[in-house]
């Protein structure tokens, strides 16, 4: 998918966390918003580095999200927010990523066996 679909889903997912708290953080603020789209594109600096491998963390992202919106729910602050929100853009940009194809450059064949690597797993998941 294109770097600009990954910050936008992490922009959607911080207006819908602003529309359905509106008195949390990222209904108050544009930091947190800014903080989603940036945890939207995040996974994709390694595009000229190992990309899919370097900074793509299904799991470790995922994991990150759950924590620090926990922290978020707990103490709700600009700061909590927007870390729980690039936090969940950046496991969302991971999964979309997996979802959406291979490396291939014409993902809509199906011929790769590689989506992204999971650190975790020691392994590509594939498409």
């Amino acid at each position: 998918m294109m770097a600009t679909t990954h910050a936008l889903a992490g922009v959607v997912l911080a207006v819908l966390v602003g529309v359905l708290f509106p008195e949390s953080a990222a209904g108050t603020s544009v930091i947190p918003v800014a903080a989603a789209a940036l945890g939207g594109l995040f996974p994709d600096f390694d595009l000229y580095a190992g990309h899919r491998r370097t900074l793509h963390f299904p799991v470790y992202f995922s994991a990150a999200a759950v924590g620090t919106a926990l922290v978020a729910v707990a103490s709700p602050t600009v700061v909590t927010v927007a870390a729980a929100l690039f936090f969940a853009a950046a496991a969302l940009h991971s999964a979309m990523d997996a979802l959406g194809g291979g490396l291939e450059l014409k993902p809509w064949l199906g011929t790769s066996e590689r989506a992204v690597y999971s650190p975790y797993h020691r392994r590509w998941i594939r498409p």
